[in-house]
């Protein structure tokens, strides 16, 4: 069947107005920041289920060792050792096979191509879990609104994040013996919570104030938590408060966290600069400064 001139015309002017409404309808961009959210809840369900079965394992091989053991081993008395930490081993041992195919491992430097993708979903416990959607829940609606904000740019800003600190953080540990490191490099969804946070900080559409002549910025509360976020985390780099953390994962805490969420910041403002800013400066009229 052929196709005529008006129909290729009329085909073409339907594309058009596809593409050009779709990227920029603000329901899709909700709908891609709550796709993005549940994308948090596979690993979060998959470790829950690990973590479950990985204690009834350890409580039952447990029950068949009382029987050749002294009570004092039961309390950790003697060698140091108990039920709970027992447990803390078995758990321990099956965490590190789930976070060695979705996390950042030395497998990662071998072939595991994906998990500098998967790695920004995966959480240390549901503590870390609930921190994150708490501020992604918060700084969501701020960044829809932001002129030009699309479920394109949002997708974007996710695996651009993603790629970018992970990659920063397989450079940094590429120096050393990873297969000597029992826990993960790095996991989370701190770091795209952290672009999102200067997208929205620097695309928000409030009182503007004009700076160093030509230079206007954005005046709102926002800047307060990004600068805020920035200063804690430079600060996690030097504290000695942030060594220890779960005993399934070996009482390590790595600060490469605030590396990366400082690299998800930076990410944001380059990523707002680069593809954002010019739909502000389309349909914001600027304030000038009382004077």
């Amino acid at each position: 069947m052929e196709v005529s001139p008006a129909q290729r015309r009329q085909a073409k002017a339907l594309w058009q107005r596809l593409t050009r409404r779709l990227p920029h309808s603000h329901l899709s961009t909700q709908d891609a920041f709550v796709t993005l959210s549940i994308l948090n809840l596979p690993s979060a369900a998959t470790k829950a289920v690990i973590q479950h079965q990985a204690t009834l394992e350890a409580e039952a091989q447990w029950q068949a060792k009382l029987t050749t053991k002294l009570s004092s081993y039961l309390f950790g008395e003697g060698n140091g050792e108990g039920l709970e930490a027992y447990r803390n081993e078995v758990i321990g041992k099956r965490m590190y096979e789930f976070f060695h195919q979705s996390a950042l491992t030395h497998r990662s430097l071998e072939g595991a191509w994906w998990t500098p993708v998967t790695a920004s979903f995966v959480h240390l416990d549901s503590e870390h879990l609930l921190k994150n959607m708490a501020a992604f829940v918060g700084v969501a609606p701020v960044c829809a609104q932001v002129p030009g904000m699309s479920a394109l740019h949002v997708f974007a800003i996710a695996l651009g994040t993603s790629l970018f600190t992970s990659a920063a953080t397989i450079l940094r540990f590429s120096r050393f013996d990873l297969k000597a490191v029992a826990s993960p490099m790095t996991c989370g969804f701190s770091a795209i919570v952290c672009a999102f946070t200067s997208v929205a900080t620097l695309g928000s559409t409030g009182t503007e104030v004009q700076v160093l002549r030509s230079y206007r910025i954005n005046v709102n509360s926002l800047w307060i938590t990004m600068l805020g976020q920035i200063a804690y985390d430079f600060w996690g780099l030097v504290s000695q408060a942030t060594e220890l953390g779960p005993a399934w994962l070996g009482g390590v805490k790595k600060r490469n966290d605030c590396v990366s969420h400082l690299l998800g910041a930076v990410f944001g403002a380059a990523y707002y600069y680069a593809f954002l800013r010019r739909y502000k400066r389309a349909t914001v009229s600027y304030r000038e400064p009382r004077r």
